[in-house]
Protein backbone atom coordinates (compact mmCIF):
# COMPACT_ATOMS: atom_id res chain seq x y z
CA UNK A 1 0.00 0.00 0.00
CA UNK A 2 2.85 2.38 0.83
CA UNK A 3 4.40 2.00 -2.61
CA UNK A 4 1.07 2.50 -4.37
CA UNK A 5 0.25 5.61 -2.36
CA UNK A 6 3.63 7.31 -2.18
CA UNK A 7 3.73 8.66 -5.73
CA UNK A 8 1.17 11.36 -4.95
CA UNK A 9 3.53 12.86 -2.36
CA UNK A 10 6.71 12.96 -4.44
CA UNK A 11 7.76 15.41 -7.17
CA UNK A 12 9.78 12.67 -8.90
CA UNK A 13 9.04 9.55 -10.87
CA UNK A 14 9.08 6.49 -8.58
CA UNK A 15 11.90 4.96 -10.67
CA UNK A 16 14.14 7.92 -9.74
CA UNK A 17 13.92 7.63 -5.94
CA UNK A 18 14.70 5.31 -3.08
CA UNK A 19 12.11 5.34 -0.32
CA UNK A 20 11.90 4.04 3.21
CA UNK A 21 9.18 4.31 5.80
CA UNK A 22 8.40 3.66 9.43
CA UNK A 23 4.99 2.98 10.96
CA UNK A 24 4.48 5.33 13.91
CA UNK A 25 1.25 3.85 15.28
CA UNK A 26 -2.44 4.65 15.20
CA UNK A 27 -3.74 8.04 14.15
CA UNK A 28 -5.73 9.42 17.08
CA UNK A 29 -7.82 11.58 14.74
CA UNK A 30 -8.72 8.62 12.53
CA UNK A 31 -8.69 5.31 14.46
CA UNK A 32 -8.80 3.24 11.27
CA UNK A 33 -5.66 4.94 9.95
CA UNK A 34 -1.96 4.81 10.74
CA UNK A 35 0.70 7.49 11.04
CA UNK A 36 3.54 6.75 8.64
CA UNK A 37 6.91 8.49 8.40
CA UNK A 38 8.06 8.47 4.79
CA UNK A 39 11.56 9.31 3.59
CA UNK A 40 12.48 9.64 -0.07
CA UNK A 41 15.82 10.43 -1.67
CA UNK A 42 16.77 10.82 -5.30
CA UNK A 43 18.83 7.77 -6.23
CA UNK A 44 21.89 9.87 -7.05
CA UNK A 45 22.30 10.91 -3.41
CA UNK A 46 22.60 7.49 -1.70
CA UNK A 47 24.61 6.23 -4.69
CA UNK A 48 27.22 8.95 -4.10
CA UNK A 49 27.54 7.99 -0.43
CA UNK A 50 27.78 4.33 -1.36
CA UNK A 51 30.54 5.00 -3.90
CA UNK A 52 32.44 7.11 -1.36
CA UNK A 53 32.31 4.35 1.26
CA UNK A 54 33.48 1.77 -1.27
CA UNK A 55 36.44 3.95 -2.31
CA UNK A 56 37.36 4.30 1.37
CA UNK A 57 37.33 0.53 1.79
CA UNK A 58 34.26 0.64 4.05
CA UNK A 59 30.96 -1.20 3.91
CA UNK A 60 27.90 1.03 4.00
CA UNK A 61 25.21 -0.24 6.36
CA UNK A 62 22.95 2.70 7.16
CA UNK A 63 22.10 6.03 5.58
CA UNK A 64 20.15 8.26 7.94
CA UNK A 65 18.38 11.60 7.62
CA UNK A 66 20.40 14.22 9.48
CA UNK A 67 17.47 15.83 11.28
CA UNK A 68 16.21 12.41 12.46
CA UNK A 69 19.68 11.44 13.67
CA UNK A 70 19.71 14.68 15.66
CA UNK A 71 16.24 13.90 17.04
CA UNK A 72 17.49 10.51 18.26
CA UNK A 73 20.37 12.26 20.03
CA UNK A 74 17.99 14.69 21.72
CA UNK A 75 15.70 11.87 22.84
CA UNK A 76 18.70 10.06 24.32
CA UNK A 77 19.51 13.24 26.26
CA UNK A 78 16.05 13.71 27.73
CA UNK A 79 15.74 10.02 28.58
CA UNK A 80 19.07 10.17 30.43
CA UNK A 81 18.01 13.29 32.28
CA UNK A 82 14.42 12.09 32.88
CA UNK A 83 13.00 15.28 31.39
CA UNK A 84 9.44 15.74 30.15
CA UNK A 85 9.02 13.89 26.84
CA UNK A 86 5.51 15.23 26.22
CA UNK A 87 6.62 18.71 25.17
CA UNK A 88 6.69 19.85 21.55
CA UNK A 89 10.26 20.72 20.58
CA UNK A 90 11.61 22.70 17.63
CA UNK A 91 14.99 21.21 16.80
CA UNK A 92 17.10 23.42 14.52
CA UNK A 93 20.31 22.26 12.88
CA UNK A 94 22.07 25.36 11.54
CA UNK A 95 24.64 24.02 9.12
CA UNK A 96 27.02 25.72 6.73
CA UNK A 97 24.77 25.52 3.68
CA UNK A 98 21.33 24.70 5.10
CA UNK A 99 19.13 25.04 8.19
CA UNK A 100 16.91 22.05 8.99
CA UNK A 101 13.90 22.51 11.29
CA UNK A 102 11.96 19.70 12.95
CA UNK A 103 8.97 20.09 15.28
CA UNK A 104 8.49 16.83 17.16
CA UNK A 105 7.35 15.21 20.35
CA UNK A 106 8.95 11.98 21.48
CA UNK A 107 9.52 9.81 18.42
CA UNK A 108 6.96 11.58 16.24
CA UNK A 109 7.85 14.43 13.87
CA UNK A 110 4.94 16.75 13.07
CA UNK A 111 6.52 19.34 10.77
CA UNK A 112 9.85 19.47 8.95
CA UNK A 113 11.26 22.32 6.90
CA UNK A 114 14.59 23.20 5.27
CA UNK A 115 15.94 26.72 4.83
CA UNK A 116 18.35 26.63 1.92
CA UNK A 117 20.87 29.14 3.25
CA UNK A 118 23.11 28.25 6.14
CA UNK A 119 25.50 29.89 8.55
CA UNK A 120 28.47 30.17 6.21
CA UNK A 121 27.38 30.14 2.60
CA UNK A 122 25.09 33.17 2.57
CA UNK A 123 27.32 35.26 4.84
CA UNK A 124 30.42 34.52 2.77
CA UNK A 125 28.61 35.35 -0.46
CA UNK A 126 27.31 38.60 1.02
CA UNK A 127 30.73 39.56 2.42
CA UNK A 128 32.43 38.78 -0.90
CA UNK A 129 29.87 40.90 -2.74
CA UNK A 130 29.95 43.75 -0.23
CA UNK A 131 33.73 44.13 -0.27
CA UNK A 132 34.41 42.99 -3.84
CA UNK A 133 36.78 40.23 -2.73
CA UNK A 134 37.19 36.53 -3.63
CA UNK A 135 35.19 33.92 -1.75
CA UNK A 136 38.29 32.52 -0.01
CA UNK A 137 39.19 36.00 1.29
CA UNK A 138 35.65 36.43 2.59
CA UNK A 139 36.07 33.23 4.57
CA UNK A 140 39.20 34.57 6.21
CA UNK A 141 37.43 37.84 6.95
CA UNK A 142 34.63 35.97 8.68
CA UNK A 143 37.05 33.85 10.72
CA UNK A 144 39.25 36.80 11.64
CA UNK A 145 36.86 39.69 11.77
CA UNK A 146 39.49 42.01 13.19
CA UNK A 147 41.47 41.94 9.92
CA UNK A 148 41.24 44.64 7.29
CA UNK A 149 39.59 42.80 4.40
CA UNK A 150 39.97 45.74 2.04
CA UNK A 151 43.73 45.25 1.98
CA UNK A 152 45.88 42.18 1.37
CA UNK A 153 48.99 43.62 2.96
CA UNK A 154 49.64 43.78 6.68
CA UNK A 155 51.12 47.28 6.80
CA UNK A 156 49.47 49.49 9.38
CA UNK A 157 48.73 53.14 8.96
CA UNK A 158 46.74 55.72 10.87
CA UNK A 159 43.58 54.94 8.95
CA UNK A 160 43.73 51.18 9.45
CA UNK A 161 41.93 51.00 12.81
CA UNK A 162 39.11 53.15 11.45
CA UNK A 163 38.83 50.98 8.33
CA UNK A 164 38.78 47.82 10.41
CA UNK A 165 35.97 49.19 12.58
CA UNK A 166 33.94 50.00 9.49
CA UNK A 167 34.58 46.54 8.04
CA UNK A 168 33.57 44.94 11.34
CA UNK A 169 30.34 46.94 11.36
CA UNK A 170 29.52 45.81 7.82
CA UNK A 171 30.19 42.15 8.64
CA UNK A 172 28.06 42.43 11.80
CA UNK A 173 25.25 43.94 9.73
CA UNK A 174 25.43 41.07 7.25
CA UNK A 175 25.26 38.53 10.09
CA UNK A 176 22.31 40.40 11.60
CA UNK A 177 20.42 40.25 8.29
CA UNK A 178 20.98 36.49 8.12
CA UNK A 179 19.76 36.03 11.70
CA UNK A 180 16.69 38.11 10.87
CA UNK A 181 15.89 35.83 7.94
CA UNK A 182 16.29 32.70 10.06
CA UNK A 183 14.18 34.18 12.82
CA UNK A 184 11.31 34.92 10.43
CA UNK A 185 11.40 31.30 9.24
CA UNK A 186 11.36 30.01 12.83
CA UNK A 187 8.42 32.22 13.77
CA UNK A 188 6.46 31.36 10.62
CA UNK A 189 6.92 27.62 11.20
CA UNK A 190 5.95 27.81 14.89
CA UNK A 191 2.85 29.90 14.11
CA UNK A 192 1.81 27.59 11.27
CA UNK A 193 2.18 24.54 13.50
CA UNK A 194 0.35 26.05 16.47
CA UNK A 195 -2.49 27.39 14.35
CA UNK A 196 -3.23 23.85 13.18
CA UNK A 197 -4.40 22.72 16.61
CA UNK A 198 -5.38 24.48 19.81
CA UNK A 199 -3.58 21.86 21.92
CA UNK A 200 -0.10 22.14 20.40
CA UNK A 201 2.43 24.66 21.63
CA UNK A 202 6.16 24.64 20.98
CA UNK A 203 7.76 24.96 24.42
CA UNK A 204 11.46 24.61 23.60
CA UNK A 205 13.82 25.42 20.75
CA UNK A 206 17.06 23.45 20.68
CA UNK A 207 19.87 24.71 18.44
CA UNK A 208 22.69 22.66 16.93
CA UNK A 209 25.32 23.08 14.25
CA UNK A 210 28.00 25.73 13.86
CA UNK A 211 25.41 28.46 13.30
CA UNK A 212 24.12 27.96 16.84
CA UNK A 213 27.32 29.65 18.02
CA UNK A 214 26.90 32.83 15.99
CA UNK A 215 27.22 35.62 18.50
CA UNK A 216 23.88 36.90 19.70
CA UNK A 217 21.63 34.52 17.75
CA UNK A 218 20.24 32.75 20.82
CA UNK A 219 19.37 36.08 22.46
CA UNK A 220 18.04 37.31 19.11
CA UNK A 221 15.54 34.42 19.07
CA UNK A 222 14.65 34.86 22.73
CA UNK A 223 13.63 38.45 22.09
CA UNK A 224 11.12 37.31 19.45
CA UNK A 225 9.79 33.96 20.68
CA UNK A 226 8.37 33.23 24.13
CA UNK A 227 10.01 29.82 24.51
CA UNK A 228 13.02 28.28 26.23
CA UNK A 229 16.05 28.18 23.91
CA UNK A 230 19.16 26.08 24.44
CA UNK A 231 22.16 24.75 22.49
CA UNK A 232 22.41 20.98 22.39
CA UNK A 233 25.18 19.20 24.27
CA UNK A 234 25.00 15.52 23.30
CA UNK A 235 28.02 14.65 25.45
CA UNK A 236 25.83 14.96 28.55
CA UNK A 237 24.26 11.64 27.57
CA UNK A 238 27.61 9.88 27.18
CA UNK A 239 30.34 8.60 29.45
CA UNK A 240 33.39 10.61 28.43
CA UNK A 241 37.00 9.95 29.44
CA UNK A 242 38.00 13.29 30.91
CA UNK A 243 41.71 12.55 30.55
CA UNK A 244 41.26 12.08 26.80
CA UNK A 245 38.75 14.86 26.10
CA UNK A 246 38.97 18.13 27.98
CA UNK A 247 35.88 20.00 29.13
CA UNK A 248 36.87 22.91 26.89
CA UNK A 249 37.08 20.67 23.82
CA UNK A 250 33.71 19.04 24.54
CA UNK A 251 32.06 22.40 25.06
CA UNK A 252 33.31 23.68 21.70
CA UNK A 253 32.53 20.44 19.83
CA UNK A 254 29.06 19.88 21.32
CA UNK A 255 26.95 21.82 18.76
CA UNK A 256 28.59 19.93 15.86
CA UNK A 257 28.41 16.43 17.38
CA UNK A 258 24.66 15.82 17.54
CA UNK A 259 24.14 14.31 14.09
CA UNK A 260 27.23 12.09 14.27
CA UNK A 261 26.19 10.76 17.68
CA UNK A 262 22.64 10.18 16.44
CA UNK A 263 23.97 8.12 13.54
CA UNK A 264 26.23 6.18 15.92
CA UNK A 265 23.16 5.25 17.98
CA UNK A 266 21.72 3.31 15.05
CA UNK A 267 22.04 -0.46 14.82
CA UNK A 268 22.22 -2.48 11.63
CA UNK A 269 18.75 -3.50 10.42
CA UNK A 270 16.97 -1.41 13.06
CA UNK A 271 14.26 1.17 12.45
Amino acid sequence: TIYSEVSQYLPYDMDEVNIDYQLLGENKFEPSGLNVLLVAAHKDMPAEYSDLMRLAGLRLQIIDVDIFALQNTYNLLINKNTENTESFILLADIGASRVSLNIFRGDHSFMIRDIMYGSTKIRLEDIAREFGIPYKDAKQALIRQNNDINSRNHNKDKNQDHDQDQDQDKISEISLNVMNSWCREFIEMVNEFQSGTSEARVENIVLSGGGALIGGFKDFLLSRLDVDISIINPFKALIVKEKKFSTTFLSKAAPWAGIAIGLALRKVNDK
